[in-house]
């Protein structure tokens, strides 16, 4: 401390003045005196990389509202252990429902401080911590004080780094009994097929959870199978989130198995797996109307591979020769588009099939199979090159009468294009 003023932290030089999320004053922020700059790649945020105005912050935690707010304010790991500590020690906050600390370069050393006012607290019910840089130290904090706390139920670590080592953390809570979340985005944490054996093996004990988001984690036809198993098991869970996971054709049949056994899942998203192909879809969709799950309701299968049979003779046109043979026994030319809902699709309403190469080959197979899928609400093909000749098709298979009985459908089918 300089002249015994109060000792000041600091931030690095932004762009543009922000506003702070309680009082509305406008603030620059000072540069920071090491010139060093929040990186998430580095090991550990540097803790004096952050602007905090320490009587503002006091002030916005004494107040009486149970939401607490202050994201994108660069905190880092001190602005982190200094919420912590106010939340814990302020009079003025034990009825504190819910934190925002996302998009504040807060790492493990900040993940500890702010896991110790959640153990603590009798009254937290949802933590926001995505876009931080929390690696696998700071999951292993936050998990041991979720074995302690019986309040939090929405946890949102999103576009951070546990890894495998902090899910594997998390899943032990989560399977322990005690836990009490219901919601748990683990979004883009750099986790694998090892790390998804440890939450499906948590889910298959789980009696709380009913929405979870692996979204952007690379696990892989292993990982995804993993989770599979523990849904089988699992009486809970609502929505089930795998878009972009790496999953392919036997992690789509794993999935569809545990469907066949599953009586609670409402919503699957299974979009941008590109290697799922007709075969995965069909696998999947097939468990689905095979006299097993009756209550999924909802299944985005965007992007994954569907090819129409004129986008498939245009694929093989213009591709140069090996790409074209290796194609030919792949996931994504090796069943047609029909196939797909060639057996319906269960009790699905809204089924997304958008950014398929479909074509009017492939809308003109789909319309084929419209009327097999007699529960079905809303078909969407946004950005799947339908032409006029695909749209017509399409339309005229929504107002055809339903295989099954021969009569109209109660609600009229949505063809979104």
């Amino acid at each position: 401390q300089k002249g015994g003023s109060q000792a000041k932290a600091y931030a690095p030089v932004a762009d543009t003045v922000r506003l702070h999320p309680t009082s509305k004053k406008k603030f620059r922020p000072r540069p920071c005196p090491s010139g060093v700059s929040v990186d998430c790649a580095s090991p550990s945020p540097p803790i004096c990389c952050m602007q905090l105005d320490l009587d503002a912050l006091a002030a916005t935690l004494a107040r009486a509202s149970p939401n607490f707010k202050l994201n994108d304010a660069g905190l880092g790991d001190l602005g982190a252990a200094i919420v912590a500590d106010r939340v814990n020690a302020a009079p003025g906050r034990p009825n504190l429902r819910e934190l925002r600390l996302y998009k504040n370069g807060i790492g493990d050393v900040g993940a500890v401080a702010l896991a110790g006012a959640v153990e603590a607290s009798v009254s937290l019910g949802a933590l926001y911590l995505h876009s931080n840089c929390i690696g696998a130290a700071g999951g292993v904090a936050l998990a041991l004080a979720l074995d302690r706390n019986t309040s939090l139920h929405t946890l949102f670590l999103k576009t951070n780094r546990i890894g495998d080592s902090g899910a594997a953390a998390l899943a032990a809570a989560l399977g322990n009994g005690r836990c009490a979340l219901t919601t748990l985005s683990l979004q883009e944490n750099g986790i694998t097929g090892t790390g998804a054996e440890a939450i499906g093996n948590a889910l298959g004990r789980n009696s709380t959870l009913t929405s979870l988001s692996l979204q952007c984690n690379a696990l892989g036809d292993e990982g995804v199978s993993a989770v599979a198993k523990g849904v089988a098991l699992n009486e809970r869970l609502l929505v089930l989130d795998l878009f972009h996971t790496e999953c392919a054709v036997d992690g789509a049949v794993a999935l569809g198995e545990a469907l066949r056994l599953n009586s609670t899942l409402v919503s699957l998203s299974l979009g941008y797996n590109k290697r799922v192909g007709a075969n995965g879809a069909a696998a999947l969709c097939a468990r689905l109307s095979g006299g097993g799950n009756g209550t999924l309701l909802s299944l985005s299968l965007h992007s994954v591979g569907l090819v129409g049979y004129g986008e498939r003779a245009k694929l093989d046109k213009f591709s140069g020769e090996e790409e074209s043979s290796s194609r030919k026994g792949s996931d994504l030319s090796s069943s047609s588009v029909a196939s797909v809902l060639a057996g319906g699709c269960g009790a699905v309403e809204i089924l997304a099939l958008c950014f398929n190469k479909l074509g009017d080959g492939g809308a003109l197979e789909l319309a084929t199979c419209l009327p097999s899928c007699g529960a079905l609400r809303v078909l969407e093909l946004r950005q799947c090159f339908v032409g006029e000749a695909g749209a017509e098709a399409l339309r005229a298979a929504a107002t055809a009468p339903l295989e099954a009985s021969g009569e109209l459908r109660a609600v009229a089918l949505e063809v979104m294009l």
